[in-house]
C-alpha cells in the first residue's frame, strides 16, 4: 500500500517511492542509475569521515544513519541487481 503523502518520481537519473510495510512502518527507497557504489566501499559507506567525493567530510551518511537508528528505523545501501546504479532504503516506524 502506497503513502497517500508519498509518490513514485522519476527523474533522469534518480527515482524514489514511499510504501506501507504494515500500519506501524513505512520505508523510503531512492535508486539512481550509474555506476553504483564499489563493493570494497559498501562496507564502509556509513563509517564517519569515509568518503570518496572530492571536498567530501563523510559524515552525512553517518549522521543520517545514527538518526535513523535512534528513531528505531534502518538505512541500508546497496547496488541495484537489475541495472546500473545505487539504492538506498529507508526503514522507519510511524509508531514508536
Amino acid at each position: 500500500m502506497t503513502i497517500s503523502w508519498c509518490k513514485e518520481t522519476y527523474e533522469r537519473s534518480l527515482s524514489s517511492r514511499c510504501w506501507n510495510y504494515t500500519a506501524y512502518d513505512a520505508g523510503w527507497e531512492k535508486s539512481q542509475w550509474g555506476p553504483g557504489i564499489a563493493p570494497a566501499d559498501l562496507p564502509q559507506l556509513f563509517h564517519p569521515f569515509f568518503t570518496r567525493r572530492r571536498g567530501g567530510h563523510g559524515l552525512g551518511l553517518a549522521v543520517s544513519q545514527n538518526i535513523v537508528l535512534e528513531h528505531g528505523g534502518e538505512l541500508h545501501a546497496q547496488n541495484r541487481e537489475d541495472r546500473p546504479g545505487a539504492v538506498f532504503e529507508l526503514l522507519i516506524p510511524l509508531v514508536r
